[in-house]
């Protein structure tokens, strides 16, 4: 048991749960000799109770609350059905090590399934997802987003969200990479990449790699970060967006800290006006830019409504803003 012993160590270190870890639980493609990850764990003497097939098999024989864990190997699931994330303090973590661009040689989930809204949906408390990949590439408007957050205190490292990834989604409203939606307060996320510029290209003005989508007063998300996160796109217009809120979608603090953001456009055809837009009127919130770069993008706000602020070389809202050298 020495393979579970290690791993529970290295979840104690990472994840920072110390003693306070439940059950582990192992994901392989085939539970046969066909599958080298199988066999290696079944010489390691890892039981056959703890190894699965699918992600959402594992999930099911999790318990809410006991901070379980799912070990996801290296490899990219693919899935027909949204995976709703509601258990408390049950994390999903890849052995393929921290996900960079690209998918195929990843470690998480795919969809290409027309009828997949959400990759995964988290609704739980205080879940962790470390080093997976989710994508969402469904050839349909339903397929809004890769990783939906309506649970507060999420916590996600080094993992890989790429939505609107085909033509159809990617000109639909409030479309997206990520979504955090009424419920997802306190999201923290490091060393991220959010969006794709090899995949689909935004045709709508509210399709955006970061959607706050809440609409219910009193509940907008608050007190959420990103710390050396990637957000990046194709874009076929100025008016589109890297992030966009609706006019109760987020609240109190939202910080990106020494992020990029990247407008990506054939030939520089086109220049995105803004990095960030929202609906008219907004609610109170401050949406603040510290040690960012946004490139092919004027600016990252042309009307702050007094609610997005930039920390960098410069204190007006071309701060941070990537410049052709003359």
């Amino acid at each position: 048991m020495s393979l579970v012993r290690d791993l529970r160590i290295m979840a104690a270190q990472t994840i920072g749960l110390g003693v306070g870890i439940g059950e582990v639980f192992f994901v392989v493609t085939a539970r046969d000799t066909t599958d080298a990850y199988y066999s290696y764990l079944r010489t390691k003497y890892v039981p056959e109770g703890m190894i699965y097939t699918t992600v959402a098999a594992a999930y099911a024989a999790a318990v809410s609350d006991r901070n379980d864990i799912i070990f996801k190997m290296p490899g990219i699931e693919t899935v027909a059905a949204e995976l709703d994330w509601a258990k408390n303090r049950t994390h999903l973590v890849g052995l393929g090590g921290p996900q960079q661009k690209g998918y195929e040689s990843g470690t998480g989930l795919y969809s290409s399934t027309i009828t997949v809204a959400n990759v995964i949906h988290n609704t739980g408390v205080n879940n962790q997802f470390h080093n997976i990949t989710v994508m969402n590439a469904g050839a349909n408007a339903t397929c809004l987003s890769a990783f939906k957050n309506a649970g507060y205190g999420t916590r996600m490292i080094g993992c890989q969200i790429i939505g609107h990834a085909a033509a159809t989604q990617a000109a639909t409203a409030l479309a997206n990479s990520l979504e955090i939606a009424e419920g997802g307060y306190y999201f923290y996320a490091e060393k991220c990449n959010f969006g794709s510029t090899d995949f689909g290209t935004l045709g709508a003005n509210t399709a955006a790699v970061l959607v706050f989508s809440n609409t219910t007063g009193g509940a907008a998300p608050s007190d959420g970060k990103f710390v050396n996160c990637n957000f990046s796109a194709q874009i076929n217009a100025t008016t589109r967006c890297l992030i966009y809120s609706t006019r109760l979608g987020l609240d109190r603090d939202w910080i990106f800290d020494r992020c990029e953001f990247y407008a990506f456009a054939a030939n520089h055809g086109y220049v995105m006006t803004q990095v960030a837009t929202n609906e008219a009127n907004p609610t109170t919130y401050d949406m603040v830019f510290k040690d960012c770069v946004a490139i092919n993008c004027t600016e990252f706000r042309t009307d702050s409504n007094g609610c997005t602020w930039t920390i960098g070389p410069a204190a007006d809202g071309k701060g941070g803003i990537a410049v052709v050298v003359t």
